[in-house]
């Protein structure tokens, strides 16, 4: 039977800010020190086990799709036209696969750590393989420690079988519960891993959320109803919209590592922190995003975790990762523009980083990948200064192709089309300072890009 992997890419990890922002949300982020975003690990260890689809909004389409160009991993994009939580999403992606092709689906998160891989893809290959009995199933995470930030699954075995039955979905506990469920072996951790045929998962929606059913059911196979069907739908998880309610769901226990990224805790276990200094100090670590050669040193402290962006600094306590999202909670309060303004982003071309943002001017660092070139725009509140500082960029001003070596420069006037491209086999790098009364990232009228964004 044809497998097809849904990878759900939604979620803002308010929990791993300054680096998480809205703009910039935690599955495009290089959270294990790899140089990829964590969404592009999540596509390469799937792609020989089935055919893989994004679903996430449509705003990050276009960004999502760039990222996979970039790092050369196949996709396609299922896209959820307003935003509802995993259910509606989850459902008419498997209500398009039935119109297509009654098929086997894997339901995984996008911004999680695994290790083993070679286990992964058997505890994988056997939730296939008891999903194909016309079973749902998920496969749950050996805990490791009392997590109050997770759900659990309360198992139970079955005679002569080494899957496990869910008896029950645990929300996340205290402390003292958690103590007391790491305790019984059959009781995992909830990853929000899930594997069934298409046809089997739409019965049991029918019969536990007929209401979702009934809209979902009405998907077009052009999915021209789409965004109709998603403005009626209530915003639910599917756990509370259907898995909680299901009195038969099998459960294969993992034997691969696992983190969900969801603190700077869990980065820390993941990712090597930079180079410091301690002096009567033990368990500090700093982290900068892009990375930075700073001499860093800790005196007289313990179990602080620092990270660094050059717009914002945050200095926590090891053990209070899960109170960094009330820090966001209260700058959505302001309505400050630092929650989706990250100053340093990854692009499908490359990346760039804000090196000083005023009312007057701002300045970047651009790196452009070899064989890349940014959308041919232009811009209305803002002219423009470009100094290559390494390599030689090939640049399109007006249709006119100029070439500016390393230590040159070239003046964008407003209002001109403008593009750089990468026609070299190496790193481009230039110094961009932006002249202007608005600096913002939607200030560009794009004219062609290489990556669909504007068109």
């Amino acid at each position: 039977m044809k497998k097809h992997i849904a990878i759900l890419c939604g979620g803002s990890g308010t929990r791993l800010w300054p680096y998480s922002r809205s703009n910039s949300p935690k599955q495009m982020l290089d959270l294990s020190g790899s140089g990829k975003p964590v969404l592009i690990e999540s596509i390469e260890r799937i792609q020989e086990l089935g055919s893989c689809t994004l679903l996430g909004t449509k705003e990050l389409k276009k960004t999502l799709l760039g990222l996979c160009s970039r790092f050369e991993v196949q996709a396609e994009y299922f896209t959820e036209p307003i935003a509802k939580n995993t259910a509606p999403a989850i459902a008419a992606f498997s209500q398009n696969v039935l119109n297509q092709e009654d098929s086997l689906i894997a339901i995984l998160p996008s911004d999680h750590s695994i290790q083993k891989i070679p286990e992964f893809h058997k505890n994988l290959n056997d939730a296939y393989a008891e999903a194909e009995k016309g079973r749902i199933v998920t496969i749950g995470i050996q805990p490791s420690f009392a997590a109050t930030s997770f759900g659990y699954l309360k198992c139970s075995p079955r005679e002569n079988s080494q899957v496990l039955s869910v008896d029950q979905f645990i929300e996340k506990p205290n402390e003292e519960k958690a103590q007391e469920l790491i305790q019984e072996k059959t009781t995992l951790w909830n990853a929000g891993i899930f594997v069934f045929k298409a046809s089997v998962f739409l019965k049991k929606l029918q019969e536990h959320a007929p209401e979702l059913y009934n809209k979902i059911s009405t998907l077009k196979k052009d999915l021209s109803n789409t965004e109709e069907i998603f403005q009626t739908c209530e915003s639910v998880s599917i756990d509370y919209a259907l898995m909680e309610k299901l009195d038969s769901i099998s459960c294969i226990a993992s034997t691969f590592s696992w983190s969900d990224l969801g603190s700077w805790e869990q980065v820390k276990e993941v990712r090597n922190t930079e180079k410091i200094r301690e002096v009567d100090s033990s368990n500090n670590a700093y982290f900068s995003f892009p990375k930075k050669e700073k001499d860093i040193s800790f005196v007289g402290t313990e179990d602080l975790i620092v990270v660094e962006q050059s717009d914002s600094l945050l200095i926590l306590k090891e053990g209070s990762g899960q109170k960094v999202k009330e820090i966001v909670n209260e700058l959505k309060k302001t309505e400050n523009p630092i929650l989706s303004r990250p100053p340093y982003e990854e692009r499908p071309w490359g990346n760039f980083q804000v090196l000083l943002d005023t009312k007057y001017f701002k300045s970047k660092k651009i790196q452009v990948l070899p064989g890349k070139r940014l959308s041919y725009q232009s811009h209305k509140h803002r002219s423009e200064h470009w100094i290559v500082v390494k390599g030689t960029a090939t640049v399109i001003l007006n249709d006119e192709e100029k070439t500016v070596s390393q230590g040159e420069h070239i003046y964008i006037p407003l209002g001109a089309k403008h593009r750089t491209w990468n026609k070299t086999d190496e790193i481009i790098e230039f110094i961009e300072v932006q002249v202007g009364d608005y600096f913002g990232e939607d200030d560009i009228v794009r004219y062609e890009d290489d990556f669909g964004r504007g068109e």
